[in-house]
């Protein structure tokens, strides 16, 4: 019989053969899946590995940013002697915060211009100044540090360093009046009425309010 005249008959072996390629007989058994719990147990039990090191991280700036809110609210009902300590123990724990330094030189600051012992004074100055380079150290864009610390060197009689603390925050500043106004008023200090008043004069274009008088105290407590 020749099969190439009976093409449907071709079509039948074909398709036989090829039936048993596509399907050996050989059903496989689907693989149980493993319980959701097994797939994620990795994940879950490093979940209380990464809660402790979440608390030991917040615990190591827990305390620093205690004291530093501490002294903050120190400084602003004006316990400068308050605001010190607390800064001070608030580096105990983290030597890297420049606000705390800050803190700690401010309090030292006011504290030495409200003391009436001339060596008591000098000492918490020179200590102020020392913790304003501390901060300006880590921070140097600090306005209210470089203000600080032109404060503490010029209350320690150093007139030509404090006079480059003022100059390097008008620098950083030179569009705010209160940053001109400060060193207005260490000229005049200082005994250079005509200097401070055409200092003043110049910043004048900055100041949206009247006038401003100069003064011979500190103004920003």
């Amino acid at each position: 019989v020749d099969f190439n005249m009976h093409m449907p008959a071709n079509a039948l072996i074909m398709g036989w053969a090829l039936g048993i390629l596509a399907n050996p007989c050989i059903v496989p058994i689907p693989a149980k899946p493993l319980p959701r719990f097994i797939l994620h147990a990795p994940a879950l039990a490093a979940l209380p590995l990464v809660g402790v090191l979440l608390i030991l991280f917040a615990g190591l700036y827990f305390l620093p940013e205690h004291y530093n809110e501490k002294a903050r609210v120190a400084h602003r009902e004006r316990q400068h002697d308050q605001e010190m300590r607390y800064a001070d123990e608030g580096l105990k724990y983290d030597t890297e915060n420049p606000e705390l330094y800050r803190r700690a030189g401010s309090g030292r600051l006011y504290s030495a211009l409200a003391g009436k012992d001339p060596l008591g004074r000098l000492g918490l100055l020179i200590e102020a100044a020392s913790m304003q380079e501390a901060a300006l150290a880590l921070f140097p864009y600090d306005d209210e540090a470089w203000f600080y610390y032109a404060m503490a060197l010029e209350g320690s009689g150093h007139l030509a360093d404090a006079e480059r603390a003022y100059l390097q925050m008008i620098e950083q500043n030179p569009k705010v009046f209160q940053t001109h106004e400060v060193y207005s008023n260490f000229l005049f200090r200082v005994g250079r009425v005509q200097d401070a008043q055409s200092h003043l004069k110049l910043a004048h274009q900055y100041q949206d309010g009247p006038w401003p008088e100069l003064r011979n105290t500190h103004d920003k407590n």
